[in-house]
């Protein structure tokens, strides 16, 4: 007896600890999903929601763009290009003193028809002097009172360069970047640019075709910073994993909206199977009642208790929706329902004239009288009802 007893309390002691750590893990489950779904949102709270989704969407968008850039520009050998800006490092001295060695510089795509004398440019130059220039019909060009155009292709806004650039660039041409001193064009309309160093004697023995123009310096504060990140390899590390934050933060927000749908399929299934009311707060809140397919609902309606009922369809349905056989069944169950009150008042009535000893035939003759008008009433309800059965306008305050 003794032992049956020490095993009967070791066993509840192991059934004490199982129910403690369920109900520390359900009620922490419990907490999250209201955290999910029970957490009141203000407007502001909204606006700024959707505010940080739009500018997370932009920069994922950008980022994606940036790295697609960065791509190409390595496939086809060019400098570092992004939406048309293009990032190059000073590797010899020919243009000091304002461009040291080592320093960082940013040209940008442009118009090659209006460039003019002494705009700085990238160029590529071919080593055998491919470039096929021919002196005898080239004449030189007016550039008084040129303006640089800036362009920006298809091509270039995705980091593709031209395919003379790619060309150039891919067969081991020389990237320079000098100022010019003259320009000419040929009988065909093409423009040849002279360059020269700064810090040089001499003007550049070659000339420049307009299709190996890479861009046109850019003398901007920001652009040489620019420049100078997307010119190191460390920086452009850091770049490329500080643009991916918006792409986590809005992964998270989808993961986020995600579990609160599935959170709310499971609040549907509790409420089908009894394990909770639709009334429950958290369920008013997100619309659990609405979303529901049509035989959950009436399954949902039939479990609910009477007094329920009219609440349960507003919020499975919404208000002013609740389906017309529902408002008929309402609305038969009202016109019906106060008659079978008071019989069961006259059945309460007669029990207590019983137990105070009134006399049973003064007992049936109430009983019987009370009938009967109750009965008289139910016709009546039942005559309105058919009266109105074909209009079929039914309403579930109708107590008529």
């Amino acid at each position: 007896m003794t032992e049956d007893m020490t095993v009967s309390k070791a066993e509840q002691k192991r059934r004490d600890s199982l129910l403690k750590k369920l109900s520390r893990k359900y009620n922490r489950k419990r907490q999250v999903n209201e955290f999910l779904l029970g957490k009141k949102t203000m407007t502001w709270q909204k606006v700024i929601s959707i505010t940080v989704d739009i500018i997370c969407a932009l920069m994922v968008i950008f980022s994606s763009i940036f790295c697609f850039n960065l791509l190409n520009s390595r496939t086809q050998g060019t400098p570092p290009s992004v939406f048309g800006y293009s990032a190059l490092k000073i590797v010899s001295g020919s243009m000091q003193p304002e461009f040291s060695v080592g320093s960082s510089v940013m040209v940008q795509s442009a118009d090659a028809h209006t460039l003019k004398k002494g705009d700085i440019i990238a160029f590529y130059v071919y080593g055998n002097n491919k470039n096929k220039y021919d002196a005898t019909d080239a004449i030189p060009v007016d550039d008084s009172k040129n303006s640089v155009k800036h362009t920006l292709s298809v091509q270039q806004f995705f980091g593709i360069q031209s395919k003379q650039i790619s060309a150039a660039a891919s067969s081991g041409a020389m990237l320079v970047f000098h100022q010019i001193v003259a320009i000419e064009r040929d009988s065909s309309g093409r423009y040849w640019f002279s360059t020269k160093g700064t810090n040089n004697a001499s003007v550049d023995m070659w000339h420049i075709d307009e299709d190996l123009v890479l861009g046109v310096y850019v003398p901007s504060g920001f652009a040489t910073w620019l420049a100078g990140v997307l010119g190191s390899t460390s920086s452009t590390i850091w770049l490329l994993l500080l643009l991916m934050i918006p792409i986590i933060l809005l992964a998270l927000s989808i993961i986020f909206e995600t579990l609160k749908e599935l959170q709310i399929i499971k609040l549907q299934k509790d409420c089908v199977e009894m394990k909770r009311k639709i009334t429950d707060p958290i369920c008013v809140k997100n619309k659990v009642g609405i979303l529901m397919d049509k035989k959950s609902k009436y399954k949902v309606l039939a479990q609910a208790d009477d007094e329920e009922k009219i609440e349960y369809a507003n919020l499975l349905w919404g208000e002013g929706k609740v389906p017309n056989c529902v408002k008929e069944y309402f609305f038969r169950r009202n016109v019906l329902l106060a008659p079978l009150q008071k019989l069961k008042g006259i059945n309460l009535e007669c029990e207590q004239m019983v137990q105070s000893n009134v006399p049973m035939e003064q007992i049936v003759d109430y009983y019987l009288n009370e009938r009967t008008k109750i009965d008289n009433e139910l016709k009546k309800r039942y005559q309105y009802l058919k009266k109105v059965k074909d209009n079929r306008q039914y309403y579930s305050d109708e107590t008529e």
